[in-house]
């Protein structure tokens, strides 16, 4: 089992931190509104980067289910399809790979996935989208 690159957590959330108060942190009681917005987008920052966190863990997950399911020869052309054909990922002419990222997004939210919920639909995307621009006959980058 693959394990966190803590540090690449680290710096990441350092860089948002850092980025959130450097905007103008010695706002005055007299600018509640700027105040308000500063808050606001640190908000949002957080949210994002929790979005773009958990698309990677579910990635990885899928990345791993699909290196353990198919053979070295399988997992090239599944590369060389996607590299060269736009459209669904290659993976689905091999198995059922809807089953797999299920699975992934499952295991990392640890709840049952919702169809009709826009966020699992843009982490489904989100996580597909990364594990296939890695590759799937490549290991997992370490850090992110």
């Amino acid at each position: 089992m693959k394990t966190v690159n803590k540090r690449s957590i680290g710096n990441m959330i350092d860089t948002v931190v850092k980025g959130l108060w450097s905007v103008n942190t010695e706002l005055s009681l007299d600018e509640p509104r700027a105040a308000r917005q500063q808050l606001h987008l640190a908000i949002n920052n957080l949210k994002s980067l929790e979005v773009l966190w958990t698309a990677e863990l579910i990635a990885r997950d899928f990345h791993r289910r699909i290196r353990d399911v198919l053979n070295t020869d399988e997992l090239n052309r599944v590369d060389e399809t996607n590299r060269t054909e736009d459209g669904n990922c290659a993976t689905q002419d091999h198995v059922d790979a809807n089953v797999y990222m299920g699975e992934a997004l499952e295991s990392v939210l640890e709840r049952e996935q919702d169809f009709e919920d826009e966020g699992d639909s843009t982490l489904w995307g989100r996580a597909w989208d990364r594990a296939k621009g890695v590759g799937f006959s490549n290991e997992w980058p370490e850090g992110l």
